[in-house]
């Protein structure tokens, strides 16, 4: 089951956490809260619902460790101490959200940046916490209640990962479909592959696309070859070997 948490019981943690439990019931996503453990908001987040119990509460690194999307609702102190910790609880292809961009600008005082290989996001409300909670619970008789916020992407791991994914998958399955393999001089030249290295650039394609995707497709290899167009290895590169 998909898990969105929210890390943080301040201003925005109880009124976000709160909508977005609502909001995504019957989704099959699960709400969750981290907070440090002993902390006295774990009270507080047990008494609206989100308790060790039913499985909604536990420890802040804990949660982001098992979680598909973290929201870091934590102060701004607590970020410039820690964040190279939360970083390291984030899964690869995860994705991190933030409510301000203190984070980002404190990551650029520093000379550093996120990690390269979860999504990051913002979402913005342009009001503290409590009107955040206020203004949806009164939309569920206004229609088109609510409050206003901003949207920004600082990385889009997934996108680029389907991609190569894509890439990967449409060179390995010419590789297995094809009956030579090539490489491609600047000249336009040939040079095809005995079979033993075309074997070996097959095998190697095949490891890329599991890699890449976590999976090996099957393709029917009898189907019809179409005209063959030489592509680059975004992996392998045995100067651009390619297949017909």
């Amino acid at each position: 089951m998909p898990i969105a948490c929210v890390i943080g019981w301040s201003s925005q943690g109880p009124a976000q956490a709160q909508n977005l439990r609502e909001s995504l019931e019957g989704s099959g996503i699960r709400v969750k809260v981290g907070l440090r453990e002993g902390s006295s908001s774990m009270k507080e987040a047990a008494a609206v619902g989100f308790t060790k119990e039913n499985g909604t509460l536990g420890e802040m690194y804990d949660v982001i460790r098992e979680s598909d999307m973290s929201l870091l609702l934590i102060s701004d102190a607590a970020f410039a101490e820690n964040y190279k910790k939360i970083f390291a609880a984030f899964r690869p292809g995860t994705t991190l959200g933030v409510s301000h961009g203190f984070l980002l600008s404190h990551l650029q005082a520093e000379g550093e940046d996120f990690p390269k290989n979860i999504n990051v996001i913002a979402v913005c409300p342009k009001g503290m916490g409590p009107s955040v909670r206020r203004l949806y619970e009164q939309g569920r008789e206004v229609n088109g209640a609510g409050i206003n916020a901003s949207f920004a992407v600082q990385q889009d791991v997934n996108r680029v990962r389907d991609a190569q994914c894509k890439a990967a998958t449409e060179r390995y399955k010419k590789a297995i479909e094809s009956r030579r393999v090539y490489k491609e001089s600047k000249a336009g030249d040939k040079e095809y592959l005995s079979e033993s290295d075309a074997d070996a650039y097959r095998e190697v394609a095949r490891k890329d696309v599991l890699d890449r995707c976590g999976k090996v497709p099957t393709f029917d290899v009898n189907a019809p070859i179409p005209e063959p167009k030489p592509i680059p290895d975004p992996k392998v590169n045995p100067a651009d070997a390619t297949s017909e």
